[in-house]
C-alpha cells in the first residue's frame, strides 16, 4: 500500500499525524523563514529597562521560522551589572530549543552577556542556526541592551513588526480598464478599491491615447473626482478642448495609489 502523504487531512484511527514541523512549515511559506513581531497585541512597544539589572520585554506575539511564540504577559529578563569605565553590549532572545530525547520543543527568553570593552563594544554571539534547517538550538534577538559603565544608556529593538495582508493590500497599487460608453455628461466611473479618499491618488489614460471616434473627433481621459466607493473620470474633446456630452464608447485605462502613513 502506497504511503499517505497528506498532511491536512483525516488518516483515520487514533494515531495523530499532524506534528508541529507541518504547521511551522506552511506558516514560513506564508509569512517568511525569519523572525518577526506579530501584529496582533502591544506591537508598538518597545523593551524597556526595569532596573539597571532587568529588562522587560512586552506582551509581544512572535513568529520564528513558521513557530508561534506567545508572551503571555510583560517579562522581566535579568542582565548581570556592568562595570565602571567599561561598555558592554547584551542581547536579549527568544530561545528555541528541541530536546532530541523526548521530542519537546521550547521557548524561552534569554540574555546573553557580551565583552566589556573600554572603546568599542559588540554583539556577543548567538545560536544561529536554522530550526527548519534541523537545528535544535535557535536564537531570534528580540533587542540590544547598550551599558556604559553601570548605566543602560539605550535599548535596541531588533526584530521587525510582520504587516497584516490587510496592510499590504492597501500598499499595493491597483488598476482597471473601463471599457464603456460615457454618460451625457462625459463621465465613466469604477469602483473605489481602496474604500476611501485618505491618500489615494489616480492617473489615467484612453488606449488608445487620443482615441478617435467614427467622425475622426480625438478623444482624451481625465481624473475627475472619488468617493469611498467609487472613481469618476472625465472624456474631453482634444482638439477643441470641450468636454463631451453624448454618449461615445471609450476604453479608460486607470491605476490608483494609496500613500503609506
Amino acid at each position: 500500500m502506497a504511503t499517505n502523504l497528506l498532511v491536512t487531512g483525516s488518516h483515520g484511527g487514533d494515531d495523530p499525524h499532524v506534528e508541529s514541523k507541518h504547521d511551522a512549515l506552511m506558516h514560513a511559506a506564508m509569512l517568511g523563514r525569519g523572525g518577526y513581531i506579530l501584529k496582533t497585541r502591544n506591537w508598538t512597544m518597545k523593551p524597556t529597562a526595569k532596573d539597571a539589572n532587568n529588562i522587560t520585554i512586552p506582551a509581544w506575539d512572535l513568529v520564528v521560522e513558521g513557530r508561534q511564540i506567545y508572551i503571555a504577559a510583560p517579562t522581566d529578563v535579568n542582565i548581570q551589572s556592568g562595570s565602571q569605565g567599561q561598555k558592554r553590549r547584551d542581547l536579549i532572545v527568544a530561545r528555541y530549543a528541541l530536546n532530541s530525547g523526548t521530542g519537546v520543543e521550547t521557548v524561552t527568553l534569554e540574555a546573553i552577556k557580551g565583552k566589556p570593552s573600554a572603546v568599542t563594544p559588540a554583539d556577543p554571539g548567538i545560536e544561529t542556526g536554522s530550526i527548519i534547517g534541523g537545528a535544535i538550538v535557535s536564537d531570534l534577538p528580540l533587542c540590544r541592551v547598550n551599558l556604559d559603565g553601570i548605566t543602560i544608556t539605550s535599548i535596541d529593538t531588533l526584530v521587525n513588526v510582520m504587516q497584516p495582508l490587510e496592510d499590504v493590500w492597501d500598499s499595493l497599487p491597483h488598476c482597471g480598464l473601463i471599457n464603456t460608453n460615457t454618460g451625457r455628461n462625459g463621465m465613466v466611473t469604477a469602483d473605489n478599491p481602496f474604500r476611501t479618499t485618505d491618500g489615494v491618488f489616480v492617473l489615467c489614460q484612453l488606449c488608445p491615447n487620443g482615441m478617435p471616434d467614427a467622425a475622426g473627433k480625438l478623444f482624451e481621459a481625465f481624473f475627475w473626482d472619488m468617493t469611498d466607493s467609487r472613481l469618476r473620470f472625465r472624456i474631453r474633446r482634444a482638439d477643441n478642448h470641450e468636454w463631451v456630452n453624448d454618449p461615445q464608447p471609450v476604453r479608460v485605462y486607470w491605476v490608483a495609489f494609496k500613500q503609506q502613513s
